[in-house]
């Protein structure tokens, strides 16, 4: 029985260590500058005889991007969508695959792990945070009722430089709440052990065995806290 829970403990640091080495080397993919996807919406816009919306960055973004300074992406449901709301996440997870590396980049001197980045950049542009402006579109076809959505994000430099700076002081906040976390582990680690050993010689090698699987015990439970 120890030798297994011995063996649980190495397995478990073992994974912490690979994770750990796999964050710290792991860099963000960089894609150039955002642009405007497929619209799902013009295709059913013109079975239904219509070719323009009341949105011109829909209709032309790159008239749209000539005329309007500064930096500007779209996204689009690349599918119709059951919804209004599924077309409207869908919309918005296109333009996040496009807005994470443009804030990935302001961390090339001092990296963030990629996927805690990926996953605070998704759920923003999710809420909302880049929104410049939206178009939600409903088609009846023999089928049933879709909807699709286009959505217009301002990534200027501004804007993105405001997103980097959150992220940074977030990061920083959850590596001392992560430091006092270990910290609090090695404490309680070193004194399951160093009770092993005092009630051990306490009690003359009696409890030998229970109380050596219960320090065991607590550090297979903190190294499992760190993952």
């Amino acid at each position: 029985m120890i030798r297994m829970v011995l063996i649980l403990m190495v397995a478990v640091a073992s994974g912490v260590l690979v994770r750990t080495i796999a964050r710290r080397f792991s860099a963000p993919p960089v894609v150039p500058l955002a642009r405007s996807t497929a619209d799902p919406g013009a295709v059913l816009r013109s079975l239904a005889g219509a070719t323009r919306t009341n949105k011109p960055w829909s209709d032309d973004f790159a008239a749209y991007v000539s005329s309007h300074p500064g930096q500007w992406i779209v996204g689009r449901s690349a599918h119709p969508c059951l919804s209004e709301s599924e077309a409207a996440r869908a919309a918005r997870a296109d333009a996040a695959n496009v807005v994470y590396p443009l804030v990935a980049e302001r961390f090339t001197a001092n990296p963030l792990d990629a996927d805690w980045l990926r996953r605070r950049v998704a759920a923003d542009v999710l809420a909302g945070r880049l929104d410049a402006d939206c178009l939600a579109e409903r088609f009846t076809r023999p089928y049933g009722t879709v909807w699709t959505e286009s959505v217009l994000l301002d990534v200027s430099p501004q804007r993105l430089d405001s997103l980097a700076s959150s992220y940074q002081i977030d990061r920083a906040q959850w590596r001392q709440l992560a430091t006092r976390m270990r910290q609090s582990v090695a404490i309680s680690v070193a004194g399951a052990w160093l009770g092993y050993l005092l009630l051990n010689s306490i009690t003359k090698g009696y409890f030998t065995m229970r109380l050596r699987l219960a320090a065991a015990l607590v550090t297979a439970a903190g190294l499992a806290l760190l993952i």
